[in-house]
């Protein structure tokens, strides 16, 4: 509840804090889960480290290993920007539209640049840049999917 003070408010102390919010979580559902959005034909414009994220075992064999499993298939996707979603489970085209259009219902902000990446364990999560290179993206997995 905030109190009036010579006309400015003035939290009290059962107010939230500032940088009290909830925590991100752009892809709805239970347990660890992967979304990479990116532009297949600017790959070029990359880093070679980054690049190599695309391709490295660790990030697979860690991806595969840690993921839930949806069905028969782990839950990460490395997607196109422009893929066709039409025939994936609900939570994944919220995740997805929410990457290209910004989502405030789910709190999925737009994209500012590709390739985009969304991480969440369910109760937090990380929707950002892709990172500089495999180490920093496996440090980005690990916070969220544990080691």
């Amino acid at each position: 509840m905030y109190r009036c003070l010579l006309g400015g408010a003035v939290p009290t102390p059962d107010d939230p804090k500032p940088d009290d919010k909830d925590p991100v979580v752009p892809i709805p559902g239970e347990g660890f889960r992967v979304l990479i959005v990116r532009e297949t034909k600017d790959l070029a414009g990359l880093t070679p480290q980054q690049v190599a994220i695309f391709s490295s075992t660790d990030v697979r064999n860690y991806l595969n290993q840690k993921t839930v499993l949806e069905g028969n298939q782990r839950a990460y996707r490395i997607w196109d920007q422009n893929t066709d979603v039409s025939r994936e489970n609900e939570n994944w085209k919220i995740a997805f539209n929410g990457v290209l259009n910004g989502d405030p219902k789910h709190d999925i902000t737009k994209a500012t640049s590709f390739p985009w990446v969304i991480i969440t364990n369910g109760k937090d999560g990380y929707a950002g840049p892709l990172p500089k290179n495999v180490d920093e993206m496996m440090a980005k997995l690990k916070q969220f999917g544990g080691n």
